[in-house]
């Protein structure tokens, strides 16, 4: 990996990267339990839940609910997630063929990526063209990087960094937020970055929409190739929890219940369910049972209108 191609990443990533350990909280909030309870974990939440979600999630996870077994129905969401997030910027102008394929928003800034080349995997995993606007919550080091004027008045910070694949080019600028554009797989990656940065505008209509919630969490990754085929995921430590057109890989395999259907648990990494045309699946280091109850307390929404993808 190059490093245009890591700061790609980083900035994909670093949303997932500071939610604090509740440990301690959940800790002082457990009682001893009359009889063992099969869903016994610990869960990291987002700072931006409230201390009555704390509590609510302690005693869901530590008390007596129904088991996965048999009280899959009465856990099932009545509702769809219904949280979104504007995305704040867009730019004015990019290169001729580019497409959008991908938005996030996370406690430390919002992305959105576009490419030459739409495709069902997440756009940073790949080598091709590729432009992203990130609104950047926690910039560092870039007032070091060479100064260039904007065509808009500002300021920026641009760096050309050389890698296998090619060269790449990130600009950074406030606006007053702190803005970061960072472009490869184009002629001239440079002047390139500096004409989209220069470009760039407020946006108060466009936003990033998760098909996933947990217990109040719906910050989102979205990525996809069209309208019809998509990932929305969201990452709540020790899990991650994905809701997609496509179906995971299922091979191992055994038959579980969850979501009051049949779902499908690979031993070591996840359990998945068709659920309303699309698939749910959850990821982690966790029990069976435990994966099973944290799929039945998700909502998701199959129809979360993802227009955007492939414009």
């Amino acid at each position: 990996m190059n490093d245009t191609e890591q700061l790609i990443k980083e900035a994909l990533n670093r949303q997932a990267d500071r939610a604090p350990h509740p440990g301690p909280t959940l800790s002082a909030l457990r009682r001893p339990a009359r009889r063992r309870s099969r869903s016994s974990l610990f869960l990291t939440v987002g700072t931006a839940v409230a201390a009555a979600a704390v509590l609510f999630a302690a005693g869901v996870l530590v008390g007596k609910g129904p088991s996965p077994d048999n009280g899959a129905a009465a856990l099932l969401p009545t509702t769809t997630p219904s949280a979104s997030t504007h995305v704040k910027f867009s730019p004015g102008w990019l290169p001729d063929g580019f497409v959008e394929v991908y938005r996030s928003a996370g406690p430390d800034g919002i992305v959105r990526v576009w490419t030459t080349e739409p495709s069902a995997d997440p756009p940073f995993a790949t080598a091709k063209p590729m432009v992203s606007l990130s609104v950047d919550g926690n910039p560092e080091g870039f007032e070091t990087w060479e100064q260039v004027a904007l065509a808009n008045g500002a300021t920026g910070y641009v760096q050309v960094t050389q890698g296998q694949t090619g060269p790449g080019a990130t600009i950074v600028w406030r606006a007053p937020d702190v803005l970061r554009v960072t472009v490869r797989g184009v002629p001239d990656v440079r002047a390139t970055a500096v004409q989209i940065a220069g470009a760039v505008q407020p946006d108060d209509k466009s936003v990033v929409r998760s098909a996933v919630e947990y217990q109040g969490l719906s910050l989102p990754r979205v990525w996809g190739a069209s309208p019809s085929r998509w990932t929305s995921e969201i990452r709540v430590d020790p899990f991650t929890a994905q809701v997609s057109t496509d179906p995971p890989d299922l091979t191992g395999g055994k038959p579980v219940d969850v979501r009051g259907k049949q779902g499908t648990y690979v031993p070591g990494k996840y359990v998945a369910v068709l659920d309303r045309g699309v698939w749910l699946t959850v990821t982690g280091q966790l029990t069976e049972g435990q994966l099973v109850k944290i799929a039945n307390d998700i909502k998701i929404d199959p129809k979360p209108g993802y227009d955007w993808i492939g414009h």
